[in-house]
């Protein structure tokens, strides 16, 4: 955990980034926080995998900044409890579009940072988006960020939905096999586990 937050602490040091966060924090709280679980859940498992410093940061601030694009989709529609309009899931997905373009004119950026941005959404089987990448098209870095990010997804509290328990969410993830990377999956469960029991 120490690891972790020191990783957090670096990335959120850099001005550019910071700025960023302090944008979505603004428009979407929960989009914020949603932020910081990711940069945590993916910094556990880089630890887990025994990843240098300079990845961990990597993923540290690819989770922080993954969602930044969504400070231009309506509050509102990022809020919903009910379904999504068509036309308001295609503004939704849109904001995959808006974080590239935010991070890549951000200076001092890294590369995976973007990847984890633009890729994170993708799903093995190719029914992701915003390209619809499958397999080995689909980075490592995005691959981990997307367990992150579906695991924070379900184990969140939402005006329209409960929390789960981690449990139930990797029961519920392990089915997600079109999805998700089912290898990083049990990795991620492993360390998130043993971080839990140590605590």
């Amino acid at each position: 955990i120490d690891a972790s937050s020191r990783s957090i602490v670096d990335v959120v040091r850099h001005q550019d980034l910071a700025g960023l966060l302090g944008g979505i924090r603004l428009h979407d709280d929960y989009t914020y926080v949603h932020s910081f679980r990711v940069a945590i859940y993916l910094t556990l498992l880089g630890l887990g995998l025994g990843l240098g410093r300079d990845d961990l940061a990597v993923l540290a601030a690819g989770g922080l900044v993954h969602d930044i694009g969504k400070a231009m989709v309506p509050a509102g529609i990022l809020n919903k409890p009910g379904a999504l309009t068509p036309q308001e899931f295609a503004l939704v997905k849109s904001h995959v579009a808006h974080s590239q373009a935010i991070l890549e004119a951000t200076p001092r950026v890294h590369h995976g940072v973007v990847t984890i941005a633009l890729q994170h959404h993708e799903k093995l089987d190719g029914g992701g988006y915003p390209r619809g990448l499958k397999g080995a098209e689909i980075n490592d870095l995005a691959r981990m960020g997307a367990i992150a990010d579906v695991f924070s997804a379900l184990t969140d509290t939402r005006p329209y939905k409960h929390s789960l328990s981690a449990e139930e969410s990797f029961h519920i993830m392990r089915d997600l096999e079109g999805h998700l990377d089912l290898h990083l999956l049990e990795q991620f469960r492993d360390v998130l586990l043993d971080t839990e029991k140590s605590e």
